[in-house]
């Protein structure tokens, strides 16, 4: 059941990755599971403290709810630092490994993989899709993790504290989930058809240079100028969807920020009149309703950044996959030592046509 649904989002090469490094992923694993308890213990703990002064608790008490918050913070801020380090090196290992991989395959392609794939798509490729790809094989997959882990634990607490309040908080924010998850792939497709609007430019400048003798031969120069403004406002008019794109969506997403705090000020604020719950929940439940949207968000984008990076990983790969044009035979031997070279039948052909035919020397 979960390899169906995660095929499609779930790259190849990091899947392999994972299986190779599994006790270092349980180990980000529970860091995350850590960084997140950490993060969300400030609200509960404040509850107390407000409620506490407002009840008149022991100062004692209160003092020791003060060093667990200090102390909580600074724990929080350990795991919030070495975190984001641990998964950057992870998106840069994985990365390395790719390139790696990749380099040493290209340097074995011929004249026809440049015909099939101009160098500026294979610059794009490697640059941008990758650093996509690496991005998704660790900050992509743990940052889903931290958000399952973080409104698990959040709506725990907050259906403790006033489950009626918490469901009429969460409607907005379950508005914004599915609307970013039909959404996103408009905001993917988008966002690809800007990224080959790059290729194409760099195909274009690295066409033209190579290629220049031929352009000032025959006076090509104005001709291509014009082409060249007319790739760029095609590219900058995708580039200009894509930034409109981002800000209706940063617009939306606060403005669900702001319709769910307007909601607890409300029936928070009636409540407490009421008696139903204290000020202390009041604020937690102000806190937590927002620490829930960013999660909620990650969510819905690891199935949209996930097809992304397996459409990545198939750009990349068939870089890979396409066959030399000389292929090295692991059963071929190793001469060390000879007297003369002799030349038998010797037939070579490019393209399907015949360059040397029954050549004996």
């Amino acid at each position: 059941m979960f390899d169906k649904l995660l095929k499609p989002v779930l790259p190849k090469k990091v899947k392999e990755f994972w299986e190779k490094n599994f006790l270092f992923f349980i180990f980000l694993l529970i860091v995350t599971l850590l960084a997140t308890s950490a993060s969300l213990s400030f609200p509960i703990l404040l509850r107390y403290i407000i409620d506490g002064i407002q009840k008149r608790l022991e100062s004692k008490l209160i003092l020791r709810y003060l060093i667990l918050l200090f102390s909580f913070g600074l724990l929080r801020s350990f795991l919030t630092s070495i975190l984001p380090f641990l998964r950057g090196r992870i998106n840069e290992k994985f990365g390395y490994q790719m390139r790696n991989w990749l380099y040493g395959s290209l340097l074995k392609k011929g004249q026809s993989f440049l015909n099939k794939f101009p160098s500026g798509d294979v610059i794009e490729r490697l640059s941008e899709d990758l650093n996509d790809y690496q991005w998704f094989s660790c900050s992509g997959i743990f940052r889903p993790f931290e958000g399952i882990f973080t409104i698990t634990i959040a709506l725990i607490i907050l259906l403790k504290m006033n489950a009626l309040l918490t469901v009429i908080a969460l409607i907005p924010i379950l508005l914004a989930f599915f609307v970013w998850y039909k959404l996103g792939p408009t905001f993917t497709k988008t966002y690809f058809a800007w990224r080959e609007k790059i290729s194409l430019t760099y195909n274009f400048f690295q066409s033209t240079f190579f290629g220049i003798k031929i352009v000032k031969s025959y006076l090509m120069a104005e001709r291509l100028i014009k082409k060249l403004n007319e790739l760029l406002k095609e590219r900058i008019a995708q580039a200009v969807k894509v930034a409109k794109l981002e800000a209706q969506l940063g617009i939306f997403y606060t403005a669900i920020a702001e319709s769910s705090i307007l909601i607890i000020f409300l029936l928070g604020g009636y409540l407490v009149i009421k008696e139903k719950i204290t000020i202390g929940q009041f604020v937690a439940f102000n806190s937590y309703i927002l620490m829930l949207l960013t999660p909620m968000f990650d969510i819905s984008n690891f199935f949209i950044a996930g097809r992304r990076a397996v459409a990545c990983e198939e750009r990349i790969l068939n870089l890979e996959r396409f066959p030399p044009d000389i292929e090295d035979k692991k059963e071929a031997k190793e001469i060390k030592d000879f007297s003369e070279i002799i030349l038998e039948n010797i037939n070579f052909s490019y393209n399907n046509e015949p360059i040397l035919d029954n050549i004996n020397l």
